[in-house]
């Protein structure tokens, strides 16, 4: 068994929606950034719901999508408002601002079938880009205790194209319930098969 080179077609990991431009805890390790904004300077800008590789190129994509669906204005603005949905009487100015800002860099759904659209569209785009073993990580925040418009787990029914195979469940900085999804093809256990 060899160790792969660049010469020898070395495994590629895609952060497909990378959202900001230093390391961070999660993911762990991506050789490729993307994001369809340029402020956050990733690698590549492009829409994860078209992406502009090959097929099969990729041994894992990890995708960390937006959470908040249809926020308050002053999120979509990057203004705070005391009493937004982030602020809490008892805490700082300081700390209010920082959460607004640190939140509005990853950016939201302008509506639910936004979010939709895009897991109907990565579905297919993911799979197409994965490998025959390739994996899909998947962090996804699962409602907000405050009652707030988000993205849920249970959106990714529409991922049909995979099953998930391990699922950690986390905690946000704010307490809210965040899965860790590693995800596989289905198509790879019929080509084992076949």
């Amino acid at each position: 068994m060899s160790q792969a080179t660049l010469t020898e077609n070395a495994p590629i990991t895609l952060d497909a929606t990378s959202s900001r431009h230093v390391k961070t805890s999660w993911p762990r390790y991506a050789s490729l950034r993307m994001d369809i904004r340029k402020e956050v300077k990733p690698d590549i800008v492009a829409d994860a719901r078209f992406l502009p590789f090959r097929d099969g190129v990729f041994e894992a994509i990890n995708c960390d999508p937006p959470h908040f669906i249809d926020p308050p204005k002053s999120f979509r603005e990057n203004i705070l408002v005391v009493g937004d949905w982030f602020a809490s009487v008892n805490r700082q100015r300081f700390m209010h601002q920082h959460m607004v800002h640190k939140m509005a860099r990853f950016g939201y759904w302008k509506s639910t079938e936004d979010w939709l659209d895009f897991l109907r569209k990565t579905n297919d785009e993911f799979v197409r880009c994965l490998g025959t073993r390739g994996q899909l990580f998947y962090k996804i925040l699962d409602g907000m205790k405050s009652g707030h418009k988000t993205v849920r787990l249970a959106d990714l029914q529409l991922m049909t194209n995979f099953e998930i195979i391990k699922d950690i469940l986390g905690e946000s900085n704010n307490h809210n319930p965040v899965h860790y999804l590693t995800m596989k093809s289905k198509s790879s256990e019929k080509e084992k098969v076949g």
